[in-house]
């Protein structure tokens, strides 16, 4: 029995003791989330706030606009210390979808409310889509 508690009072403080700890990352050390570089076929690359992920496209705030950048038009999306993500023509992969996702402020997705009450805030009635 003493060895058993043992075991699970050793278990429990190598366990603490490893992953991400809030001072090594990033969302956690300032009110912005995680940022991205993404490099479309817009002249310049957008700079902003990850806000959502689905199937087809990325949601970011970029200049204090919200913007939908579709992976058709998307080449690469460098992640700040984190990864880089290939995309040219093709959606990423679901692994990379999932990580970007995970990363971004809203991981459950923007449902009409939610995506209205963004767009409230930053002034405006619809998402900018960025076209090829």
């Amino acid at each position: 029995m003493r060895y058993s508690i043992a075991a699970v009072a050793t278990i429990t403080l190598v366990a603490c003791s490893l992953g991400t700890r809030a001072r090594e990352y990033e969302p956690a050390q300032h009110p912005a989330g995680v940022q991205v570089t993404i490099v479309t076929t817009l002249p310049q690359p957008l700079h902003g706030e990850l806000l959502a992920v689905d199937d087809t496209s990325v949601t970011i705030v970029s200049a204090s606009r919200l913007w939908l950048v579709p992976f058709a038009v998307t080449r690469h999306i460098d992640v700040r210390r984190g990864s880089q993500i290939e995309v040219g023509r093709r959606a990423p992969g679901e692994r990379d979808r999932e990580g970007l996702r995970l990363r971004s402020r809203f991981p459950q997705g923007m449902d009409p409310e939610l995506r209205a009450r963004v767009l409230a805030a930053y002034g405006q009635t619809a998402v900018e889509v960025v076209r090829p």
